[in-house]
């Protein structure tokens, strides 16, 4: 343990400790001071990420992963910005290299990914202090002392080799190490001449404290009088050596008293005579004289040795301080700004025409000069349909012709990339008035200097009254800053760059608020020279945006706008008979259990799980009338069949036959026979699809752009469906081997070789009416293949109805799922070497045979 103390080594140490000795007593107490001041001491199990934790560190860099030290690199940055350019490459390979090692241990992807997660966690909630002082000369010590998990050992090598010391004390012996790391390769057992077991309920804590206490006491005063000190006291007794000795004349003092008597007396060996000035030497047996008179002038010069100043006791030294208890931060005031300026909204409008104010210039809004005169209003509904796509026209025109600033949002805010996120300068914070004020520092630079104020006041104010509500922490308020700084620099070039004083910009909202965030960083953008407007024509759609400076103008009319027209072109003017349509629809399709033709574009399958006798039953029958079917936010709930039947009834191969020629309706696909997908001649392997699958996400525009894409034809919804369940199927694992030997990869291929019959199934699919079926029958020995079951799970995630019919009962499919979604109905004995007949040469003599009351024939 020596080498932990020796100071100015290059190289870290990872030790592991067994034993207990005086010696090692010693060298503990110094190794907890070293840690205390410049690492981290810890007792027990890190403690996982809490779910704050793994938001905070999904907001900050999202939960992709790959294996490469640039993408872990680049995160490392963006994560712990504190740490320099070399700490964070030396922490980002040690990083890599145990990923690696657990990689070839056969750890799968998302593992790899899961320790990722947690390890970076780890390092900025519990040992960030520790990073960023890596390489610094001084290296930092972690002292652990516990039960090593797996993961622990993993974190703590890759701080060690980062540059970090590790010394773990175990007070339980070594084996339970040893399960970890047989061979002892990734730390040093130290070897401690007359080590004993550690005794019961160690804690080196413990001991910290108990070697604080003995030095605090030997630093308390004794009850006598210490070298130095005045000892006042009855004649004749001796005071201390050094002290000064009031009393009577003629009485000796101890050695090296000062004796106070009267003049002519004999002071004792040692003392000092105080007397008149040119007074004879003092003879024995004097007469009697008078006493000298001690008045209060300057003292003179005695020829004696100086006489020491009364001691205080003495504090301990800085290293042998416990650490206090700890004290409750007090919340410093916000460093709210004065502005030149004062915003001024809506005060001065005249409540004429809403656009007419919108356009007016700022020159003539106002004549105070020391106010900038805005617009922060919401238009709810529309004043005429047919008139306000023109109106929403000029307007934007009119905005240009002036020589405004103008932004337009159409389809909300997107939250602020990784990258984004990078730019903002920040740290950890004690309170939120600290992390605040701190984090409004980043307005400084490559803002104009008259709006910098107003900018930082504007931030502040908010997140002031944001801090209030109940539930608020500091993360949360961090994060909150983090997306209001980030979109403040995505759009202030657009907006307010090179911003003079009544120059005003004007940001355009079509649509709702329908995010708090979004909501605040309007809310703070109407607090600056900006006209914020919030435009929403659609009454069905609600904004969550409240603010008291906010005006509100209410019309009966709605519309459904989506785009702001910018050019003539593109206004749209909808007629009067068109206009009544859309009402209508509106009146007989809103929550009234009735749906136009293909209302909806998503979707969302549920498995139903019906007795065999139902299939029959539901097969032919429109979704909405099947149970659970459902319209929420838009979205259609699909109660869908994923079933396999298995034998045939009292082995009756006719009425058998019989019963799959039912299902044989005009939407189903009739599949014989498995395998039936057959890769050879396809345009996708699973090797050509890598690049449309990265960190876990479908590469949406990837494969559009592909030349051989087999979707392009299809409306755009009908693509976003098909992605989206493609997206599905990965993420839940469904098919076995996903994220484990690449058959993510072998997924994207098979569904990009579809067959054209069931891509046509797809677009035609509308989700309130009848489904799409595909109808399997296997009657061999063969079982289906990996894509096989990855078709027929997709199609199921898509909408389809899916019944295979096994007389063998031999599970075909099973074999291929994580967790089967297949619902199986066992109806009767294993029949075998059947041969599939002409099934359109069947005929159905008893069409009333399925009764889920009548069982049988």
């Amino acid at each position: 343990m020596q080498a932990l103390l020796t100071p100015n080594r290059q190289e870290a140490y990872f030790l592991r400790l067994n034993g207990y000795s005086s010696a090692a007593e010693n060298q503990l107490i110094r190794l907890y001071e070293a840690a205390r001041q410049s690492g981290v001491i810890m007792e027990g199990k890190i403690p996982n990420p809490t779910d704050a934790n793994l938001a905070y560190y999904n907001e900050m860099l999202g939960m992709d992963f790959r294996l490469e030290i640039p993408f872990i690199a680049g995160n490392m940055g963006k994560w712990l910005p504190r740490m320099n350019h070399t700490q964070q490459q030396g922490m980002a390979q040690a990083l890599f290299d145990t990923l690696k090692k657990m990689e070839l241990a056969g750890k799968t992807l998302g593992m790899l990914k899961n320790a990722y997660t947690r390890f970076m966690c780890w390092l900025y909630f519990k040992f960030e202090r520790v990073a960023v002082k890596l390489g610094s000369g001084n290296i930092p010590l972690v002292l652990y002392q516990g039960e090593m998990t797996a993961f622990e050992l993993n974190f703590f090598t890759i701080l060690c080799n980062a540059g970090c010391d590790i010394l773990f004390i175990q007070c339980g012996g070594d084996d339970a190490y040893l399960k970890l790391d047989p061979r002892g390769e990734y730390s040093d057992l130290v070897q401690l001449p007359g080590a004993r077991p550690f005794p019961a309920g160690f804690s080196v804590n413990a001991l910290y404290k108990e070697h604080v206490n003995r030095q605090m006491a030997m630093q308390r005063p004794v009850s006598s009088n210490p070298s130095g000190g005045v000892n006042l006291q009855r004649p004749g007794t001796a005071p201390a050596s050094g002290g000064v000795n009031l009393q009577r004349p003629g009485a000796a003092p101890a050695s090296g008293g000062v004796n106070l008597q009267r003049p002519g007396a004999a002071p004792a060996s040692g003392g000092v005579n105080l007397q008149r000035p040119g007074t004879a030497a003092p003879v024995p047996a004097p007469p009697p004289q008078p006493r000298v008179n001690i008045q209060r002038t300057a003292p003179q010069p005695m020829n004696r040795p100086p006489v020491a100043p009364p001691q205080r006791p003495v504090a301990a030294p800085t290293s042998a301080i416990p650490p206090r208890p700890a004290q409750p931060i007090r919340e410093q005031p916000l460093q709210i700004p004065r502005t030149e300026y004062v915003i001024c909204p809506n005060a001065w409008m005249d409540g004429g025409n809403t656009f007419e104010n919108i356009v007016t210039p700022c020159g003539g809004r106002g004549t105070d000069e020391k106010l900038i005169y805005t617009c922060f209003l919401r238009m709810e509904g529309v004043e005429d349909k047919l008139t306000y796509p023109n109106e929403l026209l000029q307007m934007h025109l009119r905005l240009k012709e002036g020589g405004r600033k103008t932004l337009i949002l159409e389809e909300g805010i997107a939250p602020p990339t990784s990258d984004e996120i990078a730019q903002i300068r920040r740290q950890n914070y004690p309170t939120i008035n600290t992390a605040i004020n701190h984090l409004a520092d980043n307005f400084r630079g490559g803002v104009a200097l008259g709006l910098q104020n107003l900018a930082v006041k504007a931030f502040m104010e908010v997140l002031e009254e944001e801090s209030k509500k109940p539930g608020v922490n500091v993360n949360k308020i961090v994060n909150t800053a983090v997306y209001l700084l980030c979109w403040f620099k995505r759009y202030y070039p657009a907006l307010l760059e090179g911003w003079q004083p009544k120059k005003l910009g004007c940001l355009i909202h079509l649509g709702p608020c329908k995010g708090e965030r979004e909501a605040l960083f309007l809310r703070m953008m109407a607090k600056l020279p900006v006209d914020v407007i919030i435009l929403c024509p659609n009454l069905e759609e609600a904004c969550i945006l409240q603010d008291p400076m906010l005006f509100v103008q209410k019309f009966a009319e709605s519309l459904v706008i989506r785009h702001l027209p910018r050019e003539n072109g593109q206004v749209r003017i909808n007629t009067a008979a068109s206009n009544a349509e859309h009402d209508l629809d509106s009146t007989l399709y809103h929550n009234t259990g009735l749906y136009r033709d293909r209302q909806f574009d998503v979707a969302q399958a549920l498995l139903l799980d019906s007795t065999y006798e139902e299939i029959s039953l539901y097969w032919d029958q429109e979704l909405k009338y099947r149970p659970g079917f459902n319209t929420v936010n838009e979205t259609v709930m699909l109660p869908v069949l994923f079933a396999q039947v298995s034998g045939i009834k009292n082995g009756d191969q006719r009425t058998y036959w019989q019963s799959v020629k039912k299902l044989m309706t005009p939407n189903a696909h009739v599949i014989k026979g498995f395998p039936f997908y057959h890769p050879v001649g396809t345009d996708f392997t699973a090797s050509s699809v890598v690049e449309f699958f990265r960190n876990g996400k479908i590469q949406r525009e990837k494969i559009k752009n592909h030349r051989n894409y087999p979707f392009a034809l299809f409306r755009a919804e009908v693509q976003e469906h098909i992605f989206n369940k493609l997206q599905t199927l990965i993420d839940q694992r469904m098919i076995r081997g996903t994220f484990e030997n690449g058959t993510e990869y072998q997924i994207v291929a098979t569904i990009l070789n579809l067959k054209k019959e069931l891509i046509r199934m797809i677009q035609q699919f509308d989700f309130t009416k009848k489904n799409p079926k595909v109808l399997c029958i296997n009657t061999g020995e063969t079982a289906a293949s990996k894509e096989d079951a990855i078709i027929l799970a997709f199609l199921h995630l898509v909408g389809f109805d899916v019944v295979c019919f096994v007389p063998t009962g031999y599970q075909c499919l099973g074999q291929w799922y994580n967790t089967s979604p297949l619902v199986e109905h066992q109806i009767g004995d294993y029949v075998y070497d059947l041969t599939i007949p002409d099934l359109n040469n069947i005929v159905i003599q008893n069409p009333n045979g399925w009764n889920i009351f009548r069982r049988g024939r």
